[in-house]
């Protein structure tokens, strides 16, 4: 049994990135029977002890099929409700499915990729924008190159809503003003959006009401959001829903993210480039045979570009987000300096020619 419990920490360290260690696992109950484990704790930490994490999930399984005319699947590897935390961020989802094909491509089932992943009910807290963990800063950087580089291949609905509070000021009662005179009595202040006529020489101290909230908002909705990272794979969205909301009473923001449908799609080249081409079964099988080692070493690095994804429901949130932290800006930023190089535009000289113009207009 502790070699069993050793081989079965060293599996899961192996998917684990180099710079974090495990330390413990535990189980409830293993079962060879049914290739599976019953209630799987694992906790460990990075190198130097700083970023401890957990994961818990109810239940791993293993299922393999021999396969056939009706299902080309020769394993289907289950996780339900895993649950993982960390000092940064919180996930969790209902299941996760994993589907691994026998020759795909020479069979149809996928563009090329070796395995279906199906997550369901995924959701995601992250507590700083400062500090998001990896993967999500990799999957949110490979979307927002999509919006920005990529393709829209389709999209039924857009829309943006941006919502700001009035412009308040501080007014002082006139009567009350009148009938304390100078006995220093305390002056009440009400909240208009009026300007005020009124002009004290000791105004006091301007003091927000408790229930009072100064925010914007900003939200974006998309229906049905196709897009084409020029790298092979296509974004689609059945319905997306997000929303920034910056306080400016309490000087944070925060950023919530739903979508609905969501897929992460190799698409043959045929589709992509929008030939018709027919390929022999025989190219097919060559195809897949060359292909097979150099998909091992890309499942080793990086498993999930030889899958594809399905997420049913995903619910991203962050407690505290910056704007500065916001892909969207910073690979905006990004792009726009790269194509000045690539002109041979300085873009110092820009940044200080608009300034000076702001500045002449202001004047």
């Amino acid at each position: 049994m502790d070699l069993l419990y050793r081989l079965l920490l060293a599996v899961v360290s192996f998917f684990l990135p180099q710079k974090h260690l495990l330390h413990s696992l535990s189980t409830k109950r293993v079962s060879l029977r049914t290739l599976s484990i019953h209630e799987l704790t694992c906790s460990g930490s990075s190198h130097d002890g700083t970023y401890p994490f957990t994961f818990t999930c109810s239940d791993i399984r293993l299922q393999f099929h021999w396969p056939d005319s009706t299902s080309r699947h020769w394993l289907k590897f289950t996780c339900t409700t895993p649950y993982y935390t960390s000092p940064t961020a919180q996930t969790s989802a209902a299941s996760i499915v994993a589907t691994c094909w026998f020759f795909p491509l020479l069979f149809r089932q996928t563009a090329g990729p070796w395995a279906d992943v199906e997550i369901d009910d995924l959701r995601i807290r992250v507590r700083k924008s400062k500090e998001t963990p990896y993967f999500i800063q990799g999957l949110r950087r490979n979307i927002v190159g999509a919006v920005l580089t990529g393709e829209i291949i389709r999209v039924d609905d857009f829309k943006t809503t941006v919502k700001l509070s009035g412009l308040v000021r501080p007014v002082v009662d006139e009567d009350n003003d009148e009938a304390d005179g100078d006995d220093g009595g305390s002056k009440d202040l009400i909240m208009s959006t009026v300007p005020s006529t009124h002009h004290s020489l000791h105004p006091e101290p301007f003091s927000m009401p408790s229930s009072f909230q100064d925010e914007l908002r900003v939200s974006v909705y998309a229906r049905q959001l196709h897009l084409h990272n020029h790298e092979g794979r296509v974004y689609t969205f059945g319905d997306v829903q997000s929303q920034f909301r910056r306080n400016w009473t309490e000087r944070r923001g925060t950023l919530v993210l739903v979508s609905k449908e969501c897929r992460w799609t190799r698409a043959h080249w045929s589709v992509l480039e929008k030939e018709s081409v027919v390929i022999g079964w025989w190219t097919q099988l060559v195809t897949s045979v060359v292909k097979f080692p150099s998909d091992i070493m890309l499942a080793i690095n990086n498993p999930m570009t030889i899958a594809n994804l399905y997420v049913s429901t995903s619910d991203v949130r962050f407690d505290e987000f910056r704007i500065r932290d916001a892909e969207l800006l910073i690979q905006a930023i990004t792009i726009a300096r790269e194509k000045m190089y690539h002109a041979g535009v300085e873009w110092q000289d820009v940044l200080i020619d608009g300034l000076a113009g702001m500045l002449r207009q202001q004047g």
